[in-house]
């Protein structure tokens, strides 16, 4: 039992319309869950980033048309 922080890294992507200065979209990729447990010296745990290609075929089934 620690009190120890806990975190699930993500991106969050924009699509942005800059001639209408408008937001058309947005996307949230989620990276790893942080480890279950953290060893006694440590102040927390982090997850693993989201993958390349997670952000990448995001993009990709976005901008398809």
């Amino acid at each position: 039992m620690g009190g120890g922080q806990a975190f699930q890294p993500y991106y969050v992507l924009f699509y942005l319309d800059l001639v209408q200065e408008t937001i058309l979209a947005q996307d949230t990729i989620w990276g790893g869950m942080p480890p279950k447990s953290i060893g006694g010296g440590s102040m927390g745990g982090t997850g693993e980033l989201p993958k390349e290609e997670a952000v990448i075929k995001a993009i990709q089934l976005r901008t398809e048309n």
